[in-house]
């Protein structure tokens, strides 16, 4: 296990080598998922698959659905 500080307000784990933590294990996704610090606020963003995500002793919530529109306004 490693540790380092965190100094951004976003920090992104994945398999690529230019992100900001560079994970080496098979069951992760090319864009793994981030930690974002707003307003004094951790959230963590599950931005590959979610059933590959665990953390413990904590439950995983996925975000809702958008409904479906031809175009955004």
């Amino acid at each position: 296990m490693a540790a380092f500080p965190i100094d951004e307000e976003t920090v992104i784990f994945r398999r690529d080598p230019t992100c900001s933590v560079r994970l080496y294990y098979p069951n992760v996704s090319a864009l793994h998922a981030k930690i974002v610090f707003q307003e004094r606020k951790t959230f963590l963003i599950v931005l590959g698959d979610a059933a590959s995500m665990a953390v413990p002793s904590s439950p995983l919530l996925t975000p809702p659905s958008l409904p479906q529109s031809p175009s955004l306004q």
